[in-house]
């Protein structure tokens, strides 16, 4: 165990520097200037992260490995087969960046949306743009990078599937491991403990920043001048190539021919059906309660912050096994635990902490004139509420409410213990099957996959378009 936990830290600290070094630069990039081209290579940019982590690590086996368009060209180049270690630990870092980097990514563009373009063009007439980036921009974005920094570091630290599909042991995988050899509830919870440990630590760090970075975040969303022009935009459009187009294509390749589409929706709408309807469950209840706890905190977070975080910090399998003993037991609990309700409370629990965290957020940022306007014209609080406060955040719940629903569709760790028979999600199915070896039939299904999702991230990003038009207007 003390190796595996070291493997964690190593994996959490490598996948943090890795992703930023990654995205932090695009973020910049897509941060000068405007357009809508800017906008869709944006979108295409961070689309990795909607994508199931163990469909886009096995895309990326076959890109690095051994017997990959990479490790090919590699061993042709140097007269010998090339082995870039992909089932490794920094394999594992590599793989892992490659899905996480949108995070930094969003957080630098972000950053850079926010920042005062008279401040920077000020700047650069002084000192120059050299001077203006390092001087002025780069300190600036300094909080929102270390943000999205921190956010990588404990999503690689309480993963599993990745590392368990790379043959990496770290400290879920183990605990995990123990558990389904006969290890009791407590001695999962004793073994869980110094990853939870670790966990909170970097959680405060990241709910710190949510809490009392996010209340000064300027309101101006100006585009900055372009410093790299045309160059710039073919720059992004080899990074979506790369970081996109490649390990989709790659599905595709291995899915084909034709048949094995046919096949993996003949064999699998059922698991789909199941996966779509968890999906949904789970963000519904998921943002009802995330707003229940947000609309609780909005003045400040507090233990309410930290206890909505807890089942997420105590990594996936944990939460698993944690269901078990809870609701394997006679009467309403053994009747849930053998429904398909104990998939939806397990997507719920474990990612309840980002609906708080983001409708803790918008209901921060929402300005509260009209409320007390409402409030002074004698409207109650129950009406205020309804007719003021829910409409100004409902962009924001829809986001939340697909967030959700991209991640509990593609959901293993937690899920993986819980599933009842008959009740067997795609993730679930797809995730035992990686492990047998891949074949056609396992592309079609991540292919599948990855389809669903981007679709959910599309209708996501529409609907909270429509919605954001449709609130402003209200204001």
């Amino acid at each position: 165990m003390p190796e595996a936990l070291v493997n964690s830290v190593v994996l959490c600290l490598g996948v943090a520097g890795v992703a930023t070094l990654l995205g932090a630069p695009l973020g910049a990039a897509l941060g000068y200037g405007g357009g809508a081209l800017r906008r869709v290579l944006f979108f295409l940019l961070v689309a990795p992260l909607a994508i199931p982590p163990y469909v886009l690590a096995m895309a990326w086996i076959d890109v690095l490995g051994r017997n990959g368009i990479l490790g090919r060209a590699l061993g042709q180049a140097f007269e010998g087969p090339a082995n870039l270690g992909v089932y490794s630990l920094p394999g594992a870092v590599i793989v892992m960046a490659l899905g996480l980097y949108p995070i930094p990514l969003i957080a630098t563009r972000a950053g850079m949306r926010g920042l005062d373009p008279q401040i920077h063009e000020a700047a650069r007439l002084v000192g120059g743009r050299r001077a203006a980036w390092s001087r002025v921009v780069l300190p600036l974005l300094l909080p929102g990078i270390s943000a999205g920094a921190v956010l990588v570091a404990l999503l690689a630290l309480l993963a599993f599937s990745v590392p368990s599909l790379l043959q990496t042991p770290v400290y879920s995988f183990e605990v995990y491991s123990r558990f389904s050899t006969g290890a009791t509830l407590s001695a999962a919870l004793y073994y869980a403990t110094p990853l939870a440990l670790f966990g909170v630590v970097i959680g405060g760090l990241w709910l710190y920043w949510v809490s009392h970075q996010m209340r000064s975040r300027s309101s101006r969303s100006a585009s900055l001048p372009s410093l790299t022009g045309f160059s710039g935009v073919w720059f992004l459009l080899v990074c979506v190539g790369i970081l996109l187009f490649l390990p989709v294509s790659m599905l595709l390749v291995k899915a084909w021919p034709m048949g094995n589409l046919g096949d993996a929706w003949a064999t699998a709408w059922e698991e789909l059906g199941t996966s779509l309807l968890l999906a949904a469950g789970a963000a519904t209840g998921g943002t009802a309660l995330g707003l229940a706890l947000a609309l609780g905190t909005r003045g400040r977070l507090g233990g309410l912050a930290w206890l909505s975080a807890l089942p997420y910090l105590v990594s996936g399998p944990v939460l698993g096994i944690g269901l078990i003993y809870g609701f394997n037991a006679p009467g309403w609990r053994g009747a849930i635990y053998d429904s398909f309700g104990i998939m939806v409370i397990a997507c719920v629990l474990r990612y309840v902490i980002f609906a708080h965290a983001g409708l803790y957020v918008a209901l921060r940022l929402r300005a509260r004139h009209t409320e007390d306007a409402a409030a002074t014209l004698g409207a109650g609080h129950g009406r205020r509420l309804l007719r003021v406060t829910l409409p100004g955040v409902a962009p924001w719940i829809a986001g939340v409410w697909f967030l959700l629903f991209v991640f509990s569709f593609g959901e293993v760790d937690a899920v993986l213990l819980v599933a009842p028979p008959g009740w067997t999600p795609l993730s679930v199915r797809l995730f035992s099957l990686m492990h047998y070896g891949p074949s056609g039939l396992v592309y079609a299904l991540s292919l599948l996959a990855t389809v669903v999702t981007l679709l959910g991230c599309v209708s996501g990003m529409a609907v909270f378009a429509v919605l954001q038009r449709w609130s402003g207007g209200k204001d």
